[in-house]
């Protein structure tokens, strides 16, 4: 593979590293925020998840990295809006 091509990189960082890997190097290519938030492997994991919020409505923002299997996260809801009430406002749930 010819690296260098018109004055510029010809090879994408996953061609690196694929050859790099290849060569026994480990490593791994740093994603940029479009490609994590489009991640295959990250959407079906819920690590990146659509909510709702009473504002600013539907956005894409990180999920819940914890996964336990008797205890699933499946709720994904937006942080509420600002002196909105807390869901348990007493703090009995703490």
């Amino acid at each position: 593979m010819r690296w260098w091509k018109d004055g510029r990189w010809s090879a994408t960082k996953h061609d690196v590293m694929k050859i790099l890997a290849g060569a026994g190097v480990p490593c791994g290519a740093c994603l940029d925020t479009g490609e994590v938030l489009t991640d295959p492997h990250l959407l079906a994991r819920d690590m990146i998840v659509e909510v709702e919020h009473p504002v600013r409505g539907r956005y894409v923002t990180a999920g819940n990295p914890v996964k336990l299997s008797a205890s699933p996260t499946r709720d994904h809801h937006g942080a509420p809006a600002r002196r909105a009430p807390s869901p348990d406002p007493e703090g009995a749930g703490l």
